[in-house]
């Protein structure tokens, strides 16, 4: 009995790999067009440029992570256009801290009545 099940459970599991597949393939083209098939945002020495935006006052490194290493080769290997990684990397940078005012005190990381 399992026997005979598992060839259509097969299938439809080729059948979802291959429909992930071309819909991947879809988006990254159209990504690419988007960007007009042009890997580079700066128009000079961008690689200071990305040093300079993501730095904090210090000069140290304000994304870590895995995330960060997955976006680093991603440049690295130019899979995706660097105008949307750079954006992509703003947002995320963004996204975990930013001044808020509640009840006359500013904060960064929020209030734990709140």
């Amino acid at each position: 009995l399992l026997v005979q099940y598992q060839k259509p459970i097969l299938r439809w599991l080729a059948q979802v790999f291959a429909a992930a597949l071309c819909m991947a393939s879809i988006g990254l083209v159209v990504l690419w067009g988007l960007y007009g098939f042009h890997y580079s945002a700066f128009v000079q020495d961008g690689a200071q440029q990305w040093k300079a935006a993501f730095r904090d006052t210090k000069g140290e490194a304000m994304l870590n992570g895995p995330l960060w290493e997955v976006i680093r080769f991603l440049q690295s290997h130019q899979l995706l256009p660097e105008s949307f990684l750079y954006g992509f990397s703003y947002a995320v940078r963004s996204a975990v801290s930013r001044s808020a005012f509640l009840m006359g005190d500013f904060a960064v990381n929020g209030w734990k009545h709140f």
